[in-house]
């Protein structure tokens, strides 16, 4: 198993929390007004990234992990249930 450094175990703990309350907030969105919600969060994670130094190649790919995860989580949220119902 490869070693992942401190810092990225703790951001990757931190980001699952900050991506789940996204999905929740852009499904709650009408959908012509999703993809800007989605905007938002991509640049607040990018920001949220570089300041816990991470650079490089690192954010691209951790920044696809990321956005894949809320978009993935707010369709689930769409298919299970209404995000404000506890069926999310």
């Amino acid at each position: 198993m490869a070693h992942v450094p401190k810092n990225v175990e703790d951001l990757a703990r931190t980001m699952l929390g900050a991506a789940q309350r996204m999905a929740m907030q852009i499904a709650a969105l009408s959908l012509d007004k999703r993809e800007d919600g989605f905007s938002i969060a991509e640049r607040c994670l990018q920001e949220a990234v570089r300041e816990k130094g991470i650079a490089g190649e690192q954010i691209e790919v951790f920044m696809k992990i990321q956005m894949d995860a809320i978009r993935g989580m707010v369709t689930h949220i769409d298919v299970s249930g209404d995000p404000h119902g506890g069926n999310a």
